[in-house]
């Protein structure tokens, strides 16, 4: 590859987290604060926030859990009450949630879209983080759970 290529695919990939961060600061100022309506399950925000969780295993719906090779290259991490980020093999996330009760919503990601190795894994575990999901967490565990199938991770 040239070093002008090179130097153009690098400048690519800062606009493009330059982006993404701006994104999810835009979507944190837009409506997508949590819910007041109804508190969240005991211990449950606090829980969830901080450390990365780490993925275990994924299983669409109708489909066995299939064990994650690379944890740490499927994380999720809720930065505050209102924002996420997640790294799906070699792409990041970041987007607004909601947390309602056991009720997750998390909205739209801004989604950076290399071509992983995990293909097509990286935009199953994607596609399953987004929208509504029950969320059932303990200090070491966090277990998704949606009709589009279940997100198992750890810390």
């Amino acid at each position: 590859m040239s070093p002008v290529r090179k130097s153009v695919m690098s400048a690519a990939r800062v606009c493009t987290f330059a982006g993404l961060a701006m994104l999810a600061v835009g979507c944190a100022q837009n409506g997508l604060a949590p819910s007041s309506a109804g508190a969240p399950a005991s211990g449950t925000a606090s829980t969830m926030t901080g450390a990365a969780w780490q993925l275990q295993s994924l299983a669409p719906s109708g489909s066995s859990p299939v064990t994650v090779a690379q944890p740490d290259h499927f994380t999720l991490q809720f930065v505050d009450v209102s924002r996420l980020s997640a790294r799906a093999d070699c792409n990041q996330a970041a987007g607004g949630y909601t947390l309602n009760g056991s009720t997750l919503s998390v909205g739209n990601l801004a989604t950076t879209l290399a071509a992983c190795s995990s293909a097509p894994f990286d935009s199953q575990y994607l596609q399953l983080l987004g929208g509504d999901s029950i969320a059932t967490v303990t200090d070491s565990s966090l277990v998704l759970s949606s009709s589009r199938g279940t997100l198992r991770f750890v810390r």
